[in-house]
């Protein structure tokens, strides 16, 4: 920026490092690679972005310390406050060295301790707001019956776990020895088919039964891991729960039937992504729930239409081979060194990790998703029925969303969309297959119609025209024209100003218009009067009496405002205000 270098340039200069290095490093010309350079220009261009913003922040930083101008080296023109620079650092983006060069450049001393003293306090209060918005801290019960016990996971061979003796009851004030009908609490059991959400998939719900399974005990209505290896249950009794009772676990086998068509297509729809966007793509995040599935995901751009026509093609070509999904434990190393990927944010043990595989006999591999995961699956890709893409959008810096339905899901969204056209048939008094041509000529006529009612607006203004330069004031000499218009829009007022102006050869123009409660002022100068009165000045004052703000150029300026019952007073007060300057 010193050298007056505005445009991005790195993204060019990685053709060239490509070519140079090539030979060394092959992997620079595999076609993954190639989309580097628009990474590196989106990520250039976003970062010029925040520089520019945070470089006006600065300026203005400097103009309150006295200066904008450069000044004789060891000339101390004041001290940049710590506390004002973090700020800037930390609101706008702008680095902690351009601050540092600004300021000695300027010959004003920048206060670092108190930039790293703002900057600790910062860290201090991060830490204490991730630990208010995690997961409460673990109930010490909880922490105290992990060191001898966990829970036996029964939720992969079924929805149905019998005989499973209460271990533990947790209410808010610590262990209970039991649960009252109608209390809430929370229930540790020795084996459960009742899946802990955890890895992007949500928990299972469902209920506690007698042995007979006539008689709820309890409602379940989620599960989590206080601590690793131990299930805990949110339920309501119905009757009363002791310590060591037995009890039949059922989970909802429907919503789980949903959740695990969805789970499985996270897997389908992550393969696919690395597969025609490339192998950047990371999973930054998921949720697998019973009514959708959402997949974040690294990537520098928005998903085309193309591509994710291609992403949804090729994830229902797989459900169609109905493979037979593949599960396995075996060690981290092994699973990685086989192709498995992990899961953002998950953590794993060295040993005992579960790999779930979906086979493709015809991909190179043998496989086309392979990934550690402790979640609940479809037995076949079949089960999953179909997988509709429903929304691709961008949620963070190089970090996209996509959401889809699966099945029962996708049959809702399918008959919901049939539902919309056939309403818009009907509207529009065409068949289904006319929808499209019918709209496309609608929005060509609206066009045109708005079109001509620009035309119509202008032609109006310019009628006016006359009827202003009529009223045209004459204050020491400079002819003035003050007026109030109507049902004009903002092109039509600036194209009238202009007219205005011509019309006058040299003068001032102010114009106002009040239309749907709002106030519209725009003031214009000639070239040779700028110098005497700026449009931007004079803007300025003339917003704050209608309750708004403006600026803009010595020959140009707008404003707007929301006190339509003062346009008249502001109005006609300009003459006042311009006496002075003139």
């Amino acid at each position: 920026r010193l050298l007056g270098a505005t445009k991005p340039f790195l993204g060019e200069m990685v053709h060239t490092v490509r070519e140079l290095m090539g030979g060394a490093y092959p992997e620079l010309l595999e076609p993954s690679a190639s989309r580097v350079p628009e990474i590196v220009l989106s990520e250039e261009k976003r970062f010029g972005q925040t520089l520019d913003v945070g470089l006006r922040k600065l300026e203005e930083e400097f103009q309150r310390l006295g200066s904008t101008q450069k000044v004789e080296a060891g000339r101390v023109m004041g001290v940049f406050q710590g506390e004002d620079a973090f700020k800037l650092y930390d609101t706008y983006g702008l680095p902690l060295d351009f601050m540092l060069d600004a300021s000695r450049d300027m010959g004003i001393r920048f206060d670092q301790t108190g930039f790293e003293k703002a900057m600790q306090e910062q860290r201090t209060r991060a830490r204490a707001s991730w630990k208010g918005t995690h997961k409460e801290s673990a109930n010490p019960a909880f922490t105290k019956l992990a060191e001898t016990f966990k829970t036996e996971p029964g939720f992969y061979f079924g929805t149905c776990a019998k005989d499973c003796r209460i271990e533990a009851i947790i209410v808010k004030a610590g262990a209970v020895s039991q649960l009252k009908t109608g209390e809430s609490g929370e229930v540790v059991l020795d084996r459960t088919a009742i899946y802990a959400e955890s890895g992007g998939q949500i928990s299972d719900t469902g209920a506690f039964y007698d042995s007979s399974e006539s008689q709820v005990l309890a409602e379940v209505s989620g599960a989590y891991y206080p601590v690793a290896g131990l299930v805990a249950h949110r339920v309501t009794a119905k009757e009363a729960l002791r310590i060591g009772d037995r009890v039949t676990v059922i989970a909802d086998a429907e919503r789980r039937s949903r959740v695990m068509r969805n789970h499985t297509g996270t897997h389908l729809v992550h393969a696919a992504l690395r597969n025609i966007l490339g192998p950047h793509v990371k999973q930054a995040g998921s949720l697998n729930a019973p009514d959708r599935l959402r997949f974040d995901f690294s990537h520098f751009a928005p998903v085309d239409a193309e591509e994710l026509r291609d992403i949804e093609q090729q994830v229902n070509e797989e459900v169609r081979l109905n493979t037979e999904l593949e599960t396995n434990v075996t060690s981290l190393d092994e699973a990685l060194a086989s192709g498995a990927l992990a899961f953002f944010g998950d953590k794993y043990p060295e040993h005992n990790v579960r790999v779930v595989t979906i086979p493709d006999p015809h991909a190179p591999r043998g496989f086309y998703s392979k990934e550690l995961c402790g979640g609940t699956h479809v037995k076949r890709v079949g089960d999953i029925g179909v997988v509709k893409i429903v929304s691709e959008e961008s949620v963070a810096a190089g970090v996209r969303r996509i959401e889809a339905v699966t099945g029962i899901g996708a049959l809702d969204h399918f008959q919901q969309q049939a539902n919309v056209l056939a309403s818009v048939a009907k509207q529009l008094n065409v068949g289904e297959d006319a929808v499209l041509a019918a709209v496309e000529k609608l929005t060509l006529t609206t066009r045109q119609l708005e079109k001509q009612l620009a035309d119509q607006r202008r032609k109006g203004a310019l009628n006016q025209l006359d009827e202003l330069v009529a009223k045209a004031q004459t204050i020491k000499g400079t002819k003035v024209v003050v007026g109030q218009v109507e049902g004009l829009d903002r092109d039509a007022i600036r194209q009238l100003v202009d007219s205005l102006r011509q019309k006058l050869g040299s003068g001032v123009v102010v114009l106002g218009q009040a239309e749907n409660g709002k106030v519209s002022l725009i003031a214009g100068v000639t070239k040779d009067l700028t110098a005497k009165v700026h449009a931007g000045k004079v803007i300025q004052t003339l917003a704050k009496q209608v309750g708004g703000t403006g600026g803009g150029r010595p020959d140009l300026a707008e404003a707007g405002g929301k006190d339509t019952t003062a346009l008249n007073s502001t109005l006609g007060g300009v003459p006042a205000l311009l006496e002075p300057l003139l």
